[in-house]
C-alpha cells in the first residue's frame, strides 16, 4: 500500500509501504496545489488526490480546479462531488459540470442509489440525481417536528432508503425510487 504525507501547501510525498526497507524509491515527491484533504482509490486502481484547490490523478494530473471531495462510480462513469454544492463527471481528461437545476450551497454527503442515481445530503434537503437522463429531484425533510431543511448525514441501507439526520430531533427516511419520505 502507500502512505501519504501531507505538507502545508503544495509539497506532498507518497510513501511505497512494501518498499520502505529495500528501496532508495520508497518515497515520491509531489507538488500539488493547496492542502491535501484526501486521497482514494476508484476500482480500476487510479489514485485520486483530493485537495483545497483541486483533484489530481495519480498525484500527477490535475483535472480540475474545484475542491470535490468524493468520487462515485455511477453508470459506467466517475462523478465527482463538491462540498459547494457542485456535480461533475470525468469525460476524458476534464471533469465536466453537470447543470443542476436545483440551487443547493453545501453538499455533506453523498450515496449512490438503485444504480444510476447520486443521492445528495445537501443543505436544502435530499437531491436524487439521475445520471442516464440529468433529471433531478429535491426531496424535503422538513415537517412538523424538523424545521430545518439541512441534512447533515445520510445512511444508505440495503433497500435503497436514505436516513437523513440533521440537527433537529427526527429521523427522516427517504425513499429513493419514490422521493417519499417518513419522519
Amino acid at each position: 500500500g502507500h502512505s501519504w504525507l501531507a505538507g502545508r501547501d503544495v509539497d506532498h510525498f507518497r510513501v511505497t509501504d512494501s518498499l520502505l526497507s529495500v528501496s532508495d524509491n520508497a518515497i515520491e515527491h509531489f507538488r500539488l496545489e493547496g492542502i491535501l484533504n484526501k486521497v482514494t482509490l476508484d476500482k480500476a486502481g487510479n489514485e485520486w488526490c483530493f485537495t483545497s484547490k483541486g483533484v489530481y490523478l495519480n498525484g500527477t494530473t490535475k483535472l480540475s480546479d474545484e475542491p470535490f471531495d468524493y468520487v462515485l462510480e455511477v453508470g459506467g462513469a466517475l462523478w465527482f462531488v463538491s462540498p459547494r454544492g457542485r456535480l461533475g463527471c470525468l469525460h476524458g481528461s476534464k471533469i465536466v459540470m453537470a447543470n443542476l437545476q436545483n440551487t443547493v450551497s453545501g453538499i455533506n454527503e453523498c450515496a449512490v442509489v438503485r444504480g444510476n442515481v447520486i443521492a445528495l445530503a445537501t443543505d436544502a434537503g435530499v437531491l436524487l440525481y439521475n445520471v442516464r437522463d440529468g433529471s433531478e429531484r429535491l426531496v424535503s425533510i422538513q415537517n412538523p417536528s424538523n424545521p430545518v431543511a439541512s441534512v447533515k448525514q445520510m445512511f444508505r441501507d440495503s433497500h435503497d432508503r436514505l436516513w437523513c439526520f440533521n440537527d433537529g430531533p427526527v429521523v427522516t427516511m427517504v425513499e429513493a425510487a419514490t422521493g417519499a419520505h417518513l419522519w
